[in-house]
């Protein structure tokens, strides 16, 4: 049977209170069992398949949520706001062994464009490479955030809309709106760097 919102926040509140230990305890034991299979399952479909990550970024999300019970204030679902949670703890375990996300051939939607661009001048391999050393650059150099790479990571691997990344990260639409759009024109500028030795005016 599916666990209702009240239910959760009932177990929120038992292990928010502490008293008894040992109901807090099962209050995040039944957390666990209800959404541990939900977020292995979007973790290794929208993220990644290493093992080691997938069992610290759940273990690291659920120890979160004994910490802070009290930050889930409702203004979503509470799998949504668990989701937003164990993002946050992949993207950090990925970047803490500099393991490069399998799926960056993804990120050739952010140079598509209706003028001519570089997908219709070199090969795919070539495109691939291009933005991932871009994409290494812009990082390394402080060029792209985090936050900009966490937003294309929502929008580009794990196709998620702007309503449900509003959820997941807390921030205003338009505020996500102008973190992708600099997000994209900063790859494109590397890109035709890269390629063209010039800078992109779109």
């Amino acid at each position: 049977m599916k666990m209702s919102e009240d239910q959760i926040i009932d177990l929120l509140e038992k292990i928010s209170n502490r008293a008894p230990k040992f109901i807090a305890e099962r209050a995040i034991e039944a957390l666990y069992l209800e959404f541990n299979p939900i977020l292995r399952n979007y973790i290794w479909k929208k993220m990644t398949k290493d093992e080691a990550c997938l069992e610290e970024a759940i273990q690291d999300t659920f120890f979160e949520v004994w910490k802070h019970p009290e930050r889930f204030r409702g203004d979503s679902t509470f799998i949504v706001w668990l989701i937003g949670i164990a993002r946050y703890k992949t993207l950090d375990w990925l970047r803490k062994v500099k393991i490069e996300d399998e799926d960056v051939g993804d990120y050739l939607e952010v140079i598509e464009n209706h003028e001519k661009t570089p997908v219709e001048l070199i090969d795919e391999e070539q495109i691939l490479f291009a933005i991932k050393s871009c994409l290494e650059t812009l990082t390394k150099n402080g060029k792209l955030s985090d936050a900009q790479r966490e937003v294309l990571y929502l929008v580009l691997i794990q196709e998620l809309n702007l309503n449900e990344i509003v959820n997941i990260i807390g921030c205003p639409e338009g505020t996500i709106k102008t973190r992708l759009l600099n997000a994209r024109l900063r790859v494109k500028n590397c890109l035709y760097k890269r390629l063209y030795g010039g800078t992109f005016h779109g």
